[in-house]
């Protein structure tokens, strides 16, 4: 059977790099370009997600601006 190794080791958790079986696992977090306007990122399911309450912007990692002048 396969093991999703992110199932091991919750990945909002992992601080580095951490290697099963050679396959690497890193915080898809890291990535500097996972939130903007100091959206907050976490992971889920594998997937980032960003937070992006009282930062004024919306949508997938915090791009659009929520108001317009």
């Amino acid at each position: 059977d396969w093991i999703d190794p992110r199932t091991v080791v919750d990945t909002n958790q992992v601080s580095g790099k951490v290697s099963l079986d050679s396959c690497l696992l890193v915080n898809l977090c890291n990535n500097p370009y996972a939130c903007e306007h100091g959206g907050t990122c976490y992971v889920e399911k594998g997937e980032t997600y960003c937070d992006c309450e009282k930062t004024g912007y919306t949508g997938r990692t915090c791009h659009f601006c929520e108001f317009y002048t």
